[in-house]
């Protein structure tokens, strides 16, 4: 019970940190420039930048928790069929096979993460909106816009 209300309460937190607009006291197109050079250093290619709206692509790779995830599970199957050395060879053929087409997707395909950049301007400033599928692009840009409202 103590777990499960610590989990709504980190939940909350979490939602609320992120709910808070990211504003900047620039025209939308000063921050916009900032935020574009600030992407691009970071090896982002731009792919749409205009006075007020940007989009930022890179190329996805294999997520080292999925490769745990597929490791670990070659553990648990091994574990099960101890008693049958045949039925240990298929699984690791098997988890070997999994491996090989999970590692030669991301050359073969080369799937992009997508961030979008919106600013919004008006009497008080500049509300920055971010979009998109790339969650650590996105987390890196509020860390980064939060630390040059303080400055």
């Amino acid at each position: 019970m103590l777990l499960a209300v610590v989990a709504v309460v980190a939940v909350a937190v979490r939602i609320r940190r992120n709910a808070q607009p990211l504003r900047d006291s620039r025209p939308p197109d000063a921050a916009m420039d900032d935020i574009v050079a600030y992407m691009a250093r970071r090896g982002f290619v731009v792919s749409h930048s205009g006075a007020a709206s940007a989009t930022f692509t890179r190329n996805k790779w294999p997520d080292w928790q999925m490769l745990v995830f597929l490791v670990g599970l070659w553990f648990l199957g091994v574990a099960g069929l101890e008693q049958s050395p045949l039925l240990i060879l298929a699984w690791t053929v098997l988890m070997f096979v999994v491996l090989v087409c999970y590692l030669l997707y991301f050359p073969i395909v080369r799937p992009t993460a997508t961030t979008g950049v919106t600013a919004l301007g008006d009497a008080s400033g500049t509300e920055i909106v971010l979009s998109g599928n790339d969650r650590k692009a996105r987390a890196d840009l509020k860390r980064w816009l939060r630390q040059n409202q303080a400055a």
